[in-house]
């Protein structure tokens, strides 16, 4: 998986903010059993340096709950000049 060509097609502008929410990895990425992707902290900073974004705010909390429990997420701002 490949997420390199992807980002002009949802980033377009040169400058601006973003934010996502993940489900936590202790990997890069990984597929979990709920068939929902997660990434970790790592993967996330690597990806927004990569792409010319800066780190604002980077949580990590509950993020959803399912059968199981609370799921641990990441919540990320990021800014590019």
């Amino acid at each position: 998986m490949t997420r390199r060509g992807g980002c002009s097609r949802c980033c377009p502008l040169p400058s601006g903010w973003a934010t996502c929410s993940t489900s936590a990895a202790a990997a890069d990425w990984r597929l979990a059993s709920s068939t929902r992707y997660q990434h970790g902290e790592r993967h996330l900073r690597a990806l927004a340096a990569e792409h010319g974004y800066t780190v604002t705010a980077f949580e990590r909390g509950p993020l959803r709950r399912d059968q199981q429990g609370w799921i641990g997420g990441i919540y990320a701002v990021y800014a590019r000049p």
